[in-house]
C-alpha cells in the first residue's frame, strides 16, 4: 500500500482459515444471509466474497446489500454461477456508504437442501448460534424489497464465510476488534478475589493492535475497566489475551466483556458484548432436593380428565416414598369452557406448551413441560416417571426461611423470605398461587355428579409468570405482598398457598427452565424454615377400610354425609362409603373428604 494511499481490505467476522458449510440434502430452501458492517459513512463497499459447499444443486445465487435503517435491499447483483469454496464478486457499480445508515452486506441463492451458514465464530459448521445469526427472509429478495429480518436476528455481527472489499477513504476501519471466544480459568471463583479471564480477540481492522481497553461487568454489577497493553494482534488474526478482574461476592451468572478502545482510540464495535458465564464458590450453595411442583392443566370438557386421576395420585405417592415435599396447581385451562379457568392461567399454558395444541389432561414438573406425551397421564406414566427422576437429581439452591399469610376482611397479605445459593442474580423469579380443593364440580365430562377437584388455581398473588426477585448482598431475599382481594365465598378450610422461586419462565428452551424451590402453606397460616408443611403429606386416606394418616394430628373427627359423628379413632373399620374427616393440626381444624372403596 502507497503512503497515503486510502487502504482497501477484505472485512468479516470469520477466520478466513475456518471450515465452511454451505448446504445440507432435503427438501428446496432459501438461503439469505448477511453480516453487519459498522457504520463508517463514506467508505466504498467494491466486492463480496462467500464461501459455500453444496451437496447438490443450488440455483440463482446473487449478492445483495440491505439498508438495515431504511430496512430495504439497496442493491442486488446477479450471478452467472458459483464454485464450491471461495466465491469473489466484484461489483458492477462500487456502493458508498451514507452517514447515519446501518448496512448488511450477504448472498442468496435457492438450494436443494437444507440451507445451513454458519456464525463467525464456528470452525466447523456444526451448531449455529442464534445471536450471530442474520437472515434476510422469508423470501428470495429484489432491489428496492423490504428487509424482513428472520427470528434469529440480533445486534450481533452475523454469518461466517462471508469477506466484504472495503476501500475505507474514512479510515473508520483501521482498529476494529471483537472478542470470539474465551472464559475464567478454573471451574469456580472465589469470592471478591481476583479472576482471570481469558479473551479471545480477533483484529479485523487493517492496523495491527498494541493495545486493548476493556469493560467487564459480573451480572449486575458496577462495570470495571481493564486496560490490556504489550499485545501484538496483526490484522487478520485472532490471539489470547488475559485480563484479571474482581470476582463477585457470591452466585452464578454471566460475566459481559467488550472491546472499548484499540490502541487508545475508541473503535466502532465496543457496542458488541461477549458472554462469559461463572460460578462463585459458596457455603452452603445448594441443597439435597426434597421439594417438587406439579402443575396440572386440565378442563371440564376433557373426557380424559377423570381417568387421570389414579395414575397421579400414584405418581404423588412415589415422590412422597422418597421424602419429597409435593405442591401441586391444577390449571383449568385447555380447551372449551370451564367456568374453573382463571386469566392468569392461560398464559401460563401458552409458555409451557407448543401454542394452537390441545394439553388436557397434562403436567409439568418444575416448571419443564412434556410436550410430546401430554396424555400419559391416562394409564401408562413412565415419562413421567422419568422426568421425576431427573428432576429429583437437580439439587435445590434456595431455602425458604418463612412464611407467612394473614388473610381478613376479603384481602390476602403474604411475606416470603429466604437464602439463595447458586442463584443467577439477573434470573430469580417467584410465584404464589391460591389453591382449593373439594370444589364440587360443575358439568365435569366423563365423571359422576359427585366429582370434585383438588388444587384449583384460584388466584396469582404474583404476575402469572413470576415476580422477580431482587437479593441482599448475603444473597438473602424479602417479598411482601398486600392487599389483594380474595372470594369470600372460597372455603377458608380449603385453601392453601403454593410458592416457589424458578427461573425465567419466558425462556425459550423449556429444559433449560428450574424450580429452584416449593412450599404449600395452609391458608392464614405463619411458618418458618422448621415447620414449612407439604400440605398433601396430611391427607387421610383408606386402606382396606382403616383411615390412614402420614402425619400427627391432635384430634380426628370421622362423620357421614348426613352429619352423624362415626368415629374420633382410625382403629375403626369403616364401611365403603364417603365421609367426611376433621382433624386438628396446630391448633387449626382442617376438613377432608375420604373415600372408602
Amino acid at each position: 500500500m502507497a503512503q497515503g494511499s486510502t487502504p482497501s481490505f477484505k472485512f468479516g467476522y470469520a477466520d478466513p482459515k475456518a471450515s465452511s458449510r454451505g448446504l445440507g440434502t432435503g427438501k428446496t430452501n432459501y438461503l439469505s444471509v448477511a453480516i453487519k458492517i459498522p457504520q463508517s459513512p463514506g467508505n466504498v463497499i467494491k466486492g463480496i466474497s462467500f464461501d459455500v459447499i453444496p451437496n447438490q444443486k443450488a440455483y440463482s445465487p446473487s449478492v445483495f446489500i440491505a439498508n438495515q435503517t431504511d430496512k430495504k435491499i439497496v442493491m442486488i447483483q446477479q450471478l452467472d454461477e458459483f464454485k464450491a469454496g471461495r466465491n469473489e464478486v466484484t461489483l458492477e457499480k462500487p456502493f458508498t456508504m451514507e452517514k447515519g445508515k446501518q448496512y448488511l452486506v450477504g448472498y442468496q441463492l435457492q438450494a436443494v437442501g437444507k440451507a445451513q451458514p454458519v456464525a463467525f465464530e464456528s470452525t466447523q459448521g456444526a451448531n449455529l448460534p442464534q445471536t450471530n445469526f442474520i437472515e434476510i427472509g422469508g423470501n428470495y429478495v429484489k432491489e428496492g424489497d423490504p428487509t424482513e429480518l428472520s427470528e434469529y436476528d440480533s445486534p450481533e455481527l452475523g454469518n461466517a464465510m462471508i469477506f466484504v472489499d472495503i476501500e475505507d477513504k474514512a479510515n473508520a476501519l483501521a482498529h476494529v476488534a471483537c472478542l470470539v471466544g474465551g472464559g475464567f480459568y478454573g471451574k469456580e471463583l472465589s469470592p471478591n478475589q481476583p479472576a482471570t479471564i481469558k479473551f479471545k480477540v480477533r483484529n479485523l481492522g487493517h492496523q495491527a493492535i498494541n493495545s486493548l481497553s476493556l469493560s467487564t461487568q459480573y451480572s449486575k454489577n458496577p462495570k470495571e475497566g481493564v486496560v490490556i497493553q504489550g499485545v501484538n494482534i496483526a490484522p487478520g488474526t485472532t490471539q489470547e489475551v488475559e485480563a484479571t478482574t474482581k470476582a463477585p461476592n457470591r452466585g452464578i451468572g454471566i460475566a459481559y466483556a467488550s472491546i472499548t478502545q484499540i490502541n487508545g482510540k475508541p473503535q466502532s464495535m465496543s457496542h458488541y458484548v461477549k458472554h462469559y458465564p461463572y460460578k462463585v464458590t459458596t457455603p452452603n450453595g445448594s441443597w439435597a432436593r426434597n421439594s417438587i411442583l406439579i402443575e396440572r392443566f386440565t378442563t371440564e370438557r376433557c373426557p380424559n380428565c377423570p381417568a387421570s386421576e389414579k395414575p397421579l395420585r400414584e405418581l404423588i405417592g412415589q415422590m412422597k416414598a422418597d421424602g419429597m415435599e409435593v405442591s401441586v396447581i391444577a390449571h383449568h385451562v385447555g380447551y372449551g369452557e370451564d367456568s374453573f379457568t382463571i386469566a392468569e392461567s392461560v398464559p401460563v399454558m401458552y409458555f409451557s406448551f407448543t401454542p394452537g395444541e390441545t394439553y388436557a389432561p397434562a403436567l409439568m414438573l418444575n416448571r419443564v413441560s412434556d410436550d410430546k406425551d401430554q396424555n400419559s397421564l391416562v394409564g401408562k406414566y413412565s415419562v413421567k416417571e422419568a422426568k421425576y427422576e431427573k428432576a429429583k437429581n437437580i439439587k435445590e439452591a434456595l431455602r425458604f426461611t418463612e412464611i407467612a399469610s394473614t388473610a381478613k376482611e376479603g384481602k390476602i397479605n403474604l411475606v416470603v423470605k429466604g437464602q439463595t445459593g447458586y442463584i443467577d442474580s439477573e434470573d430469580l423469579y417467584l410465584t404464589a398461587v391460591i389453591t382449593e380443593d373439594h370444589v364440587p364440580s360443575i358439568n365435569q365430562s366423563n365423571a359422576p355428579k359427585s366429582f370434585t377437584h383438588d388444587q384449583v388455581a384460584r388466584k396469582f398473588l404474583t404476575p402469572p409468570l413470576g415476580q422477580e426477585i431482587k437479593l441482599e448482598a448475603d444473597g438473602s431475599f424479602a417479598l411482601e405482598i398486600k392487599d389483594v382481594a380474595y372470594d369470600k365465598n372460597w372455603k377458608t378450610e380449603n385453601l392453601k398457598i403454593v410458592v416457589f422461586a424458578h427461573q425465567n419462565m419466558s425462556a425459550i428452551n423449556h429444559d433449560k427452565r428450574q424450580v429452584y424451590a416449593s412450599k404449600t402453606i395452609w391458608w392464614n397460616s405463619s411458618t418458618s424454615n422448621s415447620d414449612v408443611l407439604a400440605i398433601e403429606h396430611i391427607r387421610p386416606y383408606a386402606v382396606d377400610g382403616y383411615i390412614v394418616l402420614d402425619e400427627l394430628v391432635e384430634s380426628l373427627e370421622v362423620y357421614e354425609l348426613s352429619g352423624r359423628l362415626v368415629t374420633r379413632s382410625n382403629q375403626k373399620k369403616l364401611a365403603p362409603g364417603i365421609y367426611v374427616v376433621r382433624v386438628k393440626i396446630n391448633g387449626a381444624y382442617h376438613t377432608h373428604k375420604l373415600f372408602v372403596h
